[in-house]
């Protein structure tokens, strides 16, 4: 059930965007994060006011500089909504990634996700738009011949905690949509300055010249450059055509086969693919889960990466952004990855 705050307001008409004010208040959860941090810079040179929400003890606010920085607690929903009964905006981009646990992927991106829109109705913030950010995996593989889009009924892969518990934060979000202007954002596979899941591979071609192949060179998957995906969830911000709507913001629809081209044309280098047997990557993934186990740290090479990795294909449509938002990626795949290595170069990462 919802709280009682929202059922309070629950014939509360929905805000209007003006977008000609040219200060906002805008509220981002993550912006420790990949996605997140390129949203604050972003909205920040679109003269937005920027405030940060941290988790208390997380040790990353440095990551949030020059933002101001509120530092509150997913489960203690008076400090949430103290924390954000100024917004104009709220972008809901925080989420647990890589667990060990079906509890810690409810507890992150769940439960979390719900406390956070219960705190909207209790600090009776006169939000615009709700952004949540969540995740390709939610709709799972595409099955179909045609990329999927946001009228297929959701699939995750069985078993991924991840992908189902993004799935659930929607229907959340969605619980809400009566109370709350809310729109939800799927991105694909997402590259670009800040980000950490592809700088292993982005290492490796750089300098050894070479790229695993674990499956064959011909399945397809979209993916998107940072810039893109921001401007996408910027014009799903401020458009009254995306409220209560789901999608898809992509870049391209491409073979890895097609990948492996892009980064030789970027570097100017012939690259050798090191084509690995599926049996030969689980091992790997199996691998990386005893690392895991040891140090307590978390790694991209682990069971579920792998797992998401063997599927056939990973495509999806984003006309819809195209026909409501007029959205359309701007960033070449060659262009967006020579950009993406000179970011990782000068940050001092490769």
């Amino acid at each position: 059930m919802l709280d009682e705050a929202c059922e309070r307001d629950e014939h509360r008409a929905p805000q209007k965007i003006h977008l000609e004010e040219n200060i906002m208040k805008v509220v981002i959860t993550g912006a420790t994060g990949f996605i997140g941090r390129n949203l604050a810079d972003k909205l920040a040179r679109n003269g937005a006011e920027i405030v940060c929400l941290t988790r208390q003890y997380s040790g990353k606010d440095k990551n949030c500089s020059p933002y101001q920085i509120r530092r509150v607690s997913y489960q203690d929903i008076q400090l949430l909504a103290d924390a954000i009964h100024d917004a104009d905006y709220i972008f809901h981009v925080a989420g647990l990634t890589r667990g060990r646990t079906w509890e810690e992927y409810e507890h992150a991106n769940i439960s979390a996700t719900k406390n956070l829109l219960q705190a909207v109705c209790l600090s009776k913030a006169n939000i615009r738009r709700f952004i949540y950010v969540s995740s390709q995996t939610a709709a799972g593989p595409t099955m179909g011949d045609k990329p999927t889009d946001e009228n297929d009924e959701p699939n995750p892969i069985p078993d991924d905690w991840y992908g189902t518990s993004k799935l659930m934060a929607e229907k959340v979000v969605k619980q809400y949509q009566n109370q709350i202007p809310v729109t939800i954002i799927r991105p694909p596979a997402v590259y670009g300055p800040y980000d950490r899941n592809f700088l292993g591979l982005f290492k490796t071609v750089c300098r050894y010249h070479v790229m695993p192949v674990i499956f064959p060179p011909t399945r397809e998957f979209t993916i998107v450059h940072v810039f893109d995906l921001i401007n996408g969830i910027k014009l799903a911000a401020f458009s009254e055509k995306s409220q209560s709507r789901i999608y898809f913001i992509g870049g391209q629809n491409i073979s890895y086969s097609t990948f492996i081209d892009a980064f030789e044309r970027a570097i100017q280098h012939r690259i050798h693919r090191l084509y690995l047997p599926s049996f030969v990557a689980k091992i790997a993934g199996e691998l990386g889960e005893i690392k895991w186990t040891l140090t307590g740290r978390s790694t991209i090479l682990c069971r579920r990466k792998i797992r998401d990795l063997l599927q056939p294909r990973w495509i999806c449509s984003w006309s819809a952004a195209e026909r409501d938002l007029g959205y359309h990626p701007e960033i070449e795949l060659v262009e967006g990855i020579r950009q993406t290595i000179k970011w990782y170069r000068e940050a001092g990462w490769i």
